[in-house]
């Protein structure tokens, strides 16, 4: 996620309409929006789920959206393209919040992101649609507000998982929904290290000694993507400063953990559509993309106990 540094005593926060209570390609193309987003896989699928649960439920004609961790708005822009396009009968708004106390700062990131949507997606005002706030502050929301939240690759950051589902339960429209796409505590490799198994690995110490011994027998691809960022000077720094990163940037949880939480708020939960950001991921490989998901059976909850180790899962509350 991309995020800024601020106070919890200091929310910046735009909600006008609502009561108050993988990397991305860019295309330039002839007509408005005058640069279209090329999804990345991730977002492909979430905007297949999405297209499927939308056909499926029981939506009003006007369907409110709430990004979940934001971070760059890629994920906003490319729905706010396509879903309008596919779906004439139906009016879409859209919103998106980022927290700023994590640790991470990126200096004019509001700014960055309204302004990346306004020239993405630039027939609907976007000043009022992105807020942030604290992590720990409940969601500037009014109870009932969207028809769908959505966050892709953003609960393995939550550090109060409670809060957030408690949260997305009260935000939530009746008969909504809520989709996720994250790693479990299950997954066999940590895709912020790019490395196996680290964040099994109990202890900072510990954990920073095996990192750097990955990283000598070739795991050094973050080694080098943040090099100039974190400025370590050898593999040894490298395992040291990251296996604290990892600690504090990142809070895994087993599917068993995440079901009892989202249940304990008062939401359905199920991972159903786990294996399509799997086949999806494959269908890109030979340039085949899909719009929209078959109904789950009994092949996604046999696959489950695999996928949940190879990659993300697909959480979708109700």
């Amino acid at each position: 996620m991309i995020i800024e540094r601020i106070s919890s005593s200091l929310v910046s926060t735009y909600t006008a309409d609502i009561p108050m209570t993988d990397e991305t390609v860019l295309v330039p193309v002839a007509a408005k929006p005058t640069r279209t987003v090329v999804p990345t896989t991730s977002q492909r699928h979430l905007a297949n789920l999405l297209n499927t649960l939308i056909e499926r439920e029981s939506f009003p004609s006007r369907i409110r959206i709430l990004d979940m961790g934001c971070g760059d708005v890629h994920l906003l822009a490319y729905l706010g393209q396509v879903l309008p396009t596919r779906y004439p009968n139906h009016s879409f708004d859209f919103y998106g919040f980022e927290v700023g106390d994590i640790g991470w700062h990126a200096e004019g990131y509001l700014e960055g992101a309204l302004d990346f949507l306004r020239e993405h997606v630039p027939q609907r005002g976007w000043g009022d649609r992105i807020s942030v706030f604290s992590a720990q502050d409940r969601w500037p929301y009014a109870p009932g507000s969207f028809e769908i939240i959505i966050s892709n690759q953003v609960l393995e950051h939550v550090q109060d998982h409670e809060l957030v589902f408690s949260e997305i339960h009260r935000c939530l429209a009746p008969q909504g929904v809520s989709v996720h796409l994250f790693p479990l505590r299950e997954t066999i490799y940590e895709v912020h290290a790019h490395m196996p198994i680290v964040h099994w690995i109990h202890g900072v110490e510990r954990r920073g000694r095996f990192m750097s011994k990955f990283a000598r027998v070739g795991f050094k691809r973050k080694y080098f993507e943040e090099i100039h960022f974190r400025g370590w000077t050898n593999l040894g720094e490298f395992g040291a400063i990251y296996a604290d990163v990892l600690e504090k940037m990142t809070n895994y949880k087993t599917s068993k953990q995440i079901v009892d939480m989202a249940e304990r708020a008062g939401l359905r939960p199920d991972f159903d559509y786990t294996k399509n950001f799997l086949l999806t991921k494959l269908l890109s490989l030979i340039g085949r993309t899909q719009e929209r998901y078959s109904q789950p059976n009994w092949i996604d909850d046999a696959t489950l106990p695999l996928l949940k180790r190879l990659a993300s899962v697909t959480l979708v509350l109700h």
